[in-house]
Formats: structure tokens, C-alpha cells, sequence
């Protein structure tokens, strides 16, 4: 069940699932502006870095000030919700990004 955007299940699939929105007060990376979603995209971050699990980039989801956001992380151990799917991010697509 998803409520206010946000998906109410523990697991997906047999897979943790967490939610840790990206903090509000981080305007750069949560931009809070509405979008009702008509599709999705996936990205692949290239980071073989052996810490760049989900947890890692969510950590830098929501510290960075780069104009970047999404709205799950996954790696093969979590599902983590970044946002809201009815919020709009950084990511991909038209946006009103400050930084472009």
C-alpha cells in the first residue's frame, strides 16, 4: 500500500524495504514540488567503490547540496524510499533544477 507517496510494506519481493526521505530542510537535493509519476527510470551509479551500497548513497542523498535526488536506492540486500513518489527529483526528465 503506498500513502501520501509513500510505500507502507516492510518487504518487497523478499527484499528489506526502508523508507529515509531525504530531509526537507535539504532544498537542493528534496524539492518538494509535486509531479504525479507517469513512468519510471533506472540508473546505475558506476560507483564500484566496495562501500557503495545503498546505504552509502543515501547517506549522500541526503547531505549533498549538488541538485541531485532520486527516489530509491537499491542494492542487493535493500529497497531504500529517498522521497516521495508524488514529489519530483533531480534525476531525470524536465525539472525546474536551480543548478541547470
Amino acid at each position: 500500500m503506498i500513502k501520501g507517496g509513500i510505500i507502507q510494506e516492510t518487504e518487497i519481493h523478499g527484499t528489506p524495504f526502508k523508507v529515509d526521505l531525504i530531509p526537507a530542510e535539504n532544498k537542493s537535493s528534496r524539492p518538494a514540488l509535486p509531479m504525479t509519476p507517469t513512468s519510471i527510470t533506472v540508473h546505475e551509479t558506476d560507483n564500484e567503490d566496495q562501500t557503495a551500497d545503498a546505504r552509502m548513497h543515501t547517506i549522500y542523498v541526503d547531505n549533498t547540496r549538488n541538485y541531485v535526488s532520486w527516489h530509491f536506492t537499491v542494492d542487493d540486500n535493500i529497497i531504500i524510499q529517498e522521497l516521495p513518489i508524488i514529489e519530483n527529483a533531480w534525476h531525470a526528465g524536465k525539472n525546474n533544477c536551480p543548478a541547470q
